[in-house]
C-alpha cells in the first residue's frame, strides 16, 4: 500500500526511521537547514520553513567588556566590578554598544554595561556621545524608567569636554530632548516637566522654546486645555521663555477644538503682538475653524490676508 501523502522531511540520518507523531527527533537525528531555508525567508510558499529559527550573526568575542556583558544577561546586585581597565574609557563602551546593537540578548543590556562602567570606577564620566546614543536607544524602545535612571547618571556625572570650561557641555541639550521627547509622547507629563526642570539647572542659558513645546503639544494632544494654558503662563512669566510661531499654533488649534474659533483669534492677536509671524499652519487653523462653524465670510477673509502675506493655501 502506497501512503497518499508523502512525510513533510526525510528520514533522518541514524537509523533511518521517522520518529512517531508527538515524539521528538533525538538530537543526533537532527540536520542543519540547507543554506537557502536560514534565515526568514519562506521560497516558494515552502513548509519546510516556518519554524526554523533565526540566525543572528556572532558578536565579536575580543571585544572589550562582553564577558561582563554575557555575565549580565540577568543583572545581579550589586554589579559586579569591571576585570579590565576600560572602566574609564567611554570610548570603548561607545564602540562595544554599537557593535552590539543587532545581538537579540545584548542590544537590551546597554544601560546595564554603562551602569557597571560607572559603579567600577567613580572617575567614569560618560560622554555626550554616549548618552545621546543611549537615550535615543532608551526612548525608541520605551524603556521610559531607564531613561530616567540614565539622565540622574549624566547630571551626576558631567561630561568631560567639560572640564577645560566653566560652562556645562553644549552637547548636553540632544540627549534631554530624547527624553522629553519620550516622556511627553507617553503621556508622562510629570516626568517631561521633572526632566525640563533639570535641564534648566545644568544648562547655562535660557533653553529655547522648542523645550517647552513638546509639554505644550501633549497636554494639547491630551485634550488638557487649562493645563496648556497654564504651563504658557508659566514659561512666559516665570521663565521668561520668548515662545516662537510653533507655540502659538499649538495654542491655536488647541482653543479651536475647545473653545471655539474666537478664543483662538485671541491667540492669534496674541501672536502678532509679540512681534511673530503668522505661519501657513495659523492661517490654515483659523480658516478650517471658521468653517466648521459655518462662518464662511470670515473663513474666507483669513483666506484673502493669508494670500496677501504670501502664504500660500493648503490642500489639507
Amino acid at each position: 500500500h502506497t501512503p497518499l501523502l508523502r512525510p513533510p522531511f526525510p528520514p533522518a540520518a541514524g537509523d533511518g526511521r521517522l520518529p512517531p507523531p508527538g515524539a521528538e527527533a533525538p538530537l543526533h537525528n537532527l540536520q542543519a537547514p540547507a543554506p537557502h531555508l536560514a534565515g526568514d525567508r519562506n521560497p516558494r510558499g515552502d513548509p519546510r520553513n516556518l519554524h526554523l529559527p533565526r540566525l543572528h550573526p556572532p558578536l565579536d568575542p575580543s571585544l572589550p567588556l562582553l564577558p561582563l556583558a554575557v555575565s549580565h544577561l540577568s543583572p545581579p546586585s550589586p554589579v559586579p566590578a569591571l576585570p579590565s581597565a576600560h572602566a574609564s574609557s567611554p570610548e570603548a563602551l561607545l564602540r562595544l554598544l554599537h557593535r552590539a546593537r543587532h545581538h537579540p540578548r545584548l542590544a537590551a543590556l546597554d544601560l546595564h554595561l554603562l551602569l557597571a562602567a560607572a559603579d567600577a570606577s567613580s572617575a567614569f564620566r560618560p560622554d555626550h556621545r554616549l548618552t545621546s546614543l543611549l537615550a535615543a536607544r532608551l526612548a525608541a524602545s520605551r524603556r521610559l524608567p531607564s531613561l530616567r535612571r540614565l539622565l540622574q547618571l549624566v547630571l551626576s556625572r558631567p561630561c568631560p569636554c567639560a572640564d577645560d570650561s566653566i560652562f556645562a557641555c553644549p552637547d548636553l541639550l540632544p540627549t534631554f530632548r530624547k527624553a522629553i521627547l519620550a516622556f511627553a509622547t507617553s503621556g508622562d507629563i510629570p516626568a517631561a516637566s521633572e526632566a525640563l526642570a533639570s535641564l534648566r539647572r545644568a544648562a547655562d542659558s535660557p533653553l529655547p522654546a522648542e523645550f517647552y513645546n513638546i509639554i505644550l503639544h501633549a497636554l494639547a494632544r491630551l485634550h488638557r486645555h487649562d493645563d496648556a494654558i497654564r504651563f504658557y503662563g508659566e514659561m512666559t512669566s516665570v521663565h521668561r521663555v520668548a515662545p516662537d510661531a510653533y507655540t502659538f499654533n499649538i495654542l491655536i488649534n488647541s482653543s479651536c477644538r475647545v473653545e471655539g474659533v474666537d478664543a483662538a483669534m485671541g491667540w492669534f492677536e496674541e501672536m502678532q503682538r509679540r512681534s511673530c509671524a503668522p505661519t501657513g499652519v495659523s492661517f490654515n487653523t483659523l480658516m478650517r475653524g471658521f468653517f466648521r462653524e459655518g462662518r464662511h465670510k470670515e473663513g474666507l477673509k483669513v483666506a484673502h490676508e493669508m494670500l496677501q502675506l504670501g502664504v500660500g493655501l493648503s490642500v489639507a
